[in-house]
């Protein structure tokens, strides 16, 4: 019978020391879609109570070795001190990295081949890193970004299986995805931007990944992509299908390019209900493009889109897919949002009676509309799921936009609907849709995303942060 914490089993202090740690609990990848805009899980304090653990006697401390350690980095002083001054038990210890350095007027007067050099030595340093954030960095030197890719990619990141880029300079926010897509052999998640014609560049970086590591494949499992210019947005995903033919979720948020940039969901997904509530009458069209909400109308979908089959063919190369948003937005009929399902009439003593069971009645048939609105909803939505199961065979979850409120051609509110496909184990083509029956609701204004939106030229610098 152990008479303290110190006599009993390292495997039982090891999992004593799992569920102290918070980093045990938090995700990884821990990064959302661009349009969620949630405080991030990094917490440069995680792991406080598993260190007290460690450092209560030697023998614990061998036991527990520093690890799933936050950091975040603001200046790049700091970062100079880490490489020169830091322990290697506490560089190893190194799992998540934030780097928020903006470029200042001293940092751009040095070279930037140097500050790379310092940046790669710094993460060669990070044995245990797996997530990267790179929120800002001092590297908007454009000039010389082509010799530096060139010449001087010394890094190998082999642990690193997540990255995030979240630059507002619009050529920082893709130009420093090509070297870390070299580096990572084991990259599967990846949050970026993409620029409209930018994934061709990806394609180059990928074929020369494969000689590299000798593959013949890219690893990447998990992608989220802002979209900056939506009307592009089934091409660039499209061309994305064919790159990286291993992923298992694609999630893709389109964003206006004006200011605030909300999401834009910008694949219209027309839904025409005949007379009868018919699923085999039911016409589904899919059309891309910035289109205003109050101006959208059918007939142009109709005229313009074409038909659900023909775009998710396009993409058919996706065959592990398992999760997927393609900014589908949903139109049900002449509907331009959704119809309200909580009118009621109140009685009150300044109503006559005729005014009052007037209301009444006409309440009723609104509330009938809303209820044909629903079941074409769900009808549309289990078609939907159907019909992508033919060309994802391992889809599990889709996601589809729905407005509920518009205003001044500018969508206030939005649903996102969850659709759940399970599929049965003994018999293979047949499935079962199933709809969360609460979407996740959000506010136009709150989906804003400036990432990739900022300013390109190199002489823009922070003189509040001069003294780095």
């Amino acid at each position: 019978m152990p008479k303290n914490l110190q006599d009993l089993d390292e495997v039982i202090i090891r999992r004593i020391g799992y569920f102290l740690h918070e980093d045990s609990f938090i995700p990884l990848p821990s990064f959302n879609p661009h349009w969620l805009n949630l405080k991030s899980d990094l917490n440069t304090r995680a792991g406080k109570d598993y260190r007290s653990l460690s450092n209560t006697s030697r023998k614990l401390k061998g036991i527990l070795p520093l690890r799933g350690l936050h950091l975040e980095l603001t200046r790049w002083y700091r970062l100079e001190r880490w490489v020169r001054l830091a322990p290697k038990s506490v560089l190893g210890g190194v799992r998540r990295l934030v780097i928020d350095i903006e470029q200042t007027e001293k940092l751009a007067q040095q070279s930037l081949i140097s500050k790379w050099l310092m940046l790669a030595e710094f993460l060669q340093l990070l044995t245990s890193l797996q997530e990267l954030t790179i929120i800002n960095i001092p590297l908007c030197q454009h000039d010389q970004v082509a010799q530096l890719l060139r010449r001087h990619i010394t890094l190998h990141l082999p642990r690193l299986v997540s990255l995030d880029l979240r630059a507002d300079c619009t050529l920082c926010s893709t130009v420093w995805i090509h070297p870390f897509l070299l580096v990572s052999s084991d990259l599967l998640s990846l949050r970026a931007v993409i620029q409209n014609g930018i994934e061709e560049s990806f394609a180059i970086s990928i074929e020369e990944f494969k000689k590299i590591h000798n593959v013949t494949e890219h690893p990447l499992r998990r992608l989220l992509i802002k979209v900056r210019a939506p009307e592009h947005s089934m091409k660039v995903i499209e061309r994305l299908s064919t790159i990286f033919p291993r992923l298992e979720t694609l999630l893709v948020s389109p964003h206006s390019i004006e200011e605030p940039y909300p999401i834009v969901p910008s694949l219209y997904l027309g839904v025409f209900p005949p007379r009868k509530n018919s699923i085999e009458e039911m016409k589904l069209l899919l059309m891309g493009g910035d289109v205003k909400v109050e101006r959208l109308l059918m007939d142009t979908i109709q005229r313009e889109g074409v038909t659900i089959d023909e775009s998710l063919r396009r993409l058919s190369q996706l065959r592990n897919i398992r999760v997927i948003d393609l900014g589908m937005r949903i139109c049900i009929g002449q509907n331009k949002e959704r119809p309200n399902p909580y009118l009621s009439a109140t009685p009150n003593k300044y109503k006559t009676a005729q005014h009052y069971f007037n209301q009444l009645k006409n309440l009723k048939g609104k509330n009938a509309k809303y209820q044909d609105y629903k079941f074409n909803l769900q009808t549309a939505f289990r078609m939907i799921a159907e019909k992508s199961v033919k060309y994802f065979p391992s889809l599990e979850v889709i996601y589809i936009w729905e407005v509920v409120r518009g205003k001044n051609d500018i969508a206030k509110q939005w649903n996102r609907w969850c659709c759940r496909i399970e599929h049965d184990s003994q018999a293979e083509d047949q499935i079962v849709v199933m709809v969360d029956p609460i979407p996740e609701n959000t506010i136009g204004d709150w989906t804003t995303n400036d990432e990739g939106t900022g300013p390109e030229a190199a002489d823009l610098y922070h003189s509040d942060h001069a003294d780095d």
